[in-house]
């Protein structure tokens, strides 16, 4: 049997080892289940300052030589989110009033409330598609929020974000809705948390109170991602690639506690590794899927910057990877 084979088969007894356990998890307590995941609640002083470190300051400056077309089509689409009206996978536009993060927004088919996460897809129900849930629940709409506060000044559009925020983490209890079914997603969704949290850092709208709440889930997203990777041998993909973002910008979140320590020193050794594993000498990713190179090239750019930022010192053979991708694009 060659070493491939062998590691298949190693990755199967391990990923059918840690699905028994994680079944039986559904059988605790959902208190017992806070207390054993624990959290870390930082404060509005604290957690503005982290991210500033890792994202730098959010200002106006960001949209120096942005047109006003362009910036008038972010505050369009903000406006579109300020009426819960949403454009998902093709969907056309949809009103939640209020958002429902558990239905398919073209059939208007609904995942069970309140049900562990490993029986979310079976139970997904006929003609269904899990997709539209989990993409809605990425919160890419924040961002539209966030950068037309930037450009107005208007609390309405810092104020949604808080609000969109605290109705998720109030209607997806850790590790119980369709939305902790895939940690791609779970990472996404944390990282477009933390920049449209750094958005609105000067906003009335980020109290204490709201702080403390979104920085105890975030930790949540962190302990999720790094439980239920995607990693696949000999090869893993995109999924796995975002896994490991996700970790390493919660990780490097909650640096000064024990767990994000591991994270973020578990994340990087694998992002280096994932990096040149899945870029092709030519730069082009392996999965030779145009779409899928511009996701990992997005990926890749913003955690070296990220990385940048907060002092790491960046290979010289994953700069140059990266450079190659770009070439390609």
């Amino acid at each position: 049997m060659d070493s491939f084979r062998w590691q298949r088969l190693g990755n199967r007894l391990w990923k059918r080892g840690l699905l028994i356990i994680k079944r039986l998890v559904a059988y605790v307590p959902e208190r017992l289940l806070h207390r054993w995941v624990g959290g870390s609640n930082l404060s509005r002083t604290t957690l503005i300052g982290i991210l500033r470190k890792i994202q730098g300051e959010q200002t106006t400056d960001l949209f120096e030589g942005t047109t006003n077309t362009s910036k008038s089509e972010i505050i369009r689409l903000a406006d579109h989110t300020l009426d819960n009206k949403f454009n998902v996978l093709g969907s056309g536009w949809v009103t939640l009033s209020p958002v429902k993060w558990n239905i398919d927004l073209k059939t208007g088919q609904r995942w069970p409330v309140r049900l562990y996460y490993l029986q979310q897809r079976p139970a997904t129900p006929t003609g269904a598609d899990i997709k539209y849930p989990w993409e809605l629940s990425r919160n890419h709409h924040l961002l539209w929020l966030g950068e037309a506060y930037l450009i107005t000044g208007e609390e309405k559009y810092a104020s949604k974000v808080v609000e969109i925020i605290n109705a998720w983490i109030d209607d997806n209890p850790l590790m119980y809705s369709v939305n902790w079914t895939c940690s791609m997603d779970v990472a996404i969704r944390a990282v477009n948390w933390m920049y449209a949290l750094n958005m609105i850092a000067g906003s009335d709208a980020f109290t204490e109170e709201f702080a403390e709440k979104v920085s105890r889930s975030l930790y949540q997203h962190g302990f999720f991602i790094r439980h239920n990777l995607e990693k696949s041998v000999p090869w893993s993909n995109n999924h796995y690639l975002s896994d490991l973002v996700g970790l390493l910008y919660v990780g490097t979140l909650f640096g000064h506690t024990r767990r994000g320590k591991q994270w973020k020193r578990f994340a990087l050794k694998e992002f280096y590794a994932e990096v040149r594993k899945q870029t092709l000498p030519s730069g082009v990713n392996y999965e030779k899927s145009i779409s899928y190179h511009r996701l990992m090239v997005e990926l890749i750019s913003y955690t070296l910057t990220m990385l940048k930022r907060t002092g790491e010192i960046i290979p010289e053979d994953i700069i140059r990877l990266t450079q190659e991708m770009y070439d390609y694009v």
